[in-house]
């Protein structure tokens, strides 16, 4: 079985009739394949999106929540976003070396029955 996050985006045909399920519980923060952080020469881009759903492969950024996220190499702190969930650095040691991707989500409590924090490293 494949998971969600390998899932491909979907597309139609035309006038065709289709059954997805949208509103699934907001579990996590989620990359679908083409978020997923990566690296040319000495940059690093991707993008967060403040949630997924236990679902198919979808995932957002929304006004009812508050999305946060920082990148880091080993302790040093390299970004912190900003107000949008796509990041990008330059200058990386050319070498291969551990980096961290740490996220926090709150939703709010009125809209949903679900867990309304999250906690992604």
């Amino acid at each position: 079985m494949r998971s969600a996050v390998d899932r491909p985006i979907a597309s139609y045909r035309p006038r065709s009739v289709q059954n997805e399920r949208w509103f699934g519980p907001i579990t996590r923060p989620r990359m679908v394949s083409f978020e997923v952080p990566h690296r040319v020469g000495d940059a690093m881009s991707g993008m967060i999106a403040g949630f997924g759903d236990g679902g198919s492969a979808h995932s957002g950024d929304t006004g009812m929540m508050q999305r946060s996220f920082a990148l880091y190499q080993g302790d040093s702190l390299l970004m912190q976003n900003g107000p949008r969930p796509d990041f990008g650095v330059g200058g990386l040691a050319p070498q291969r070396l551990a980096y961290r991707l740490v996220a926090d989500t709150k939703g709010n409590a009125d809209l949903t029955p679900y867990s309304t924090t999250t906690h992604t490293e």
